[in-house]
């Protein structure tokens, strides 16, 4: 099986880092842990992670990861955007197809059309 390793900068396309840095801070405060804390569980710095809260940082995905762990919520939790759904259901569509045959893409359009026609 060929590994296939992603650089951060390919997600700079499709990630909000302002949205994420902010839900840092949501979240963080939501599980009333001070930066400080939430730091030492995450194993970066507090200046860092102050950084990233005030967006003067674009994180590492590494580090979104273990921040994302130490405050117990998923990676989507933190990157999502609840206002913006619409664009975020198209980020993740648009992400999932990048790389897939045009004969692949007729076929989930043909099932996408399908799926419409049922209630769940």
């Amino acid at each position: 099986m060929k590994k296939t390793i992603i650089a951060d900068e390919y997600y700079d396309n499709f990630v909000d880092y302002s949205i994420v840095n902010s839900n840092i801070r949501k979240y963080r405060e939501k599980a009333e842990l001070t930066q400080a804390q939430l730091a030492e569980k995450s194993h970066i710095s507090t200046k860092y992670l102050s950084r990233l809260e005030n967006n003067h940082y674009k994180g590492r995905l590494h580090v979104y990861v273990q921040i994302a762990i130490a405050l117990d919520i998923t990676l989507y939790d933190l990157i999502g955007n609840a206002k913006n759904t619409e664009d975020d259901f198209l980020n993740q569509l648009n992400l999932l197809t990048q790389n897939i045959t045009d004969n692949k893409k007729k076929m989930l359009l043909e099932n996408l059309k399908t799926m419409k026609n049922y209630d769940f």
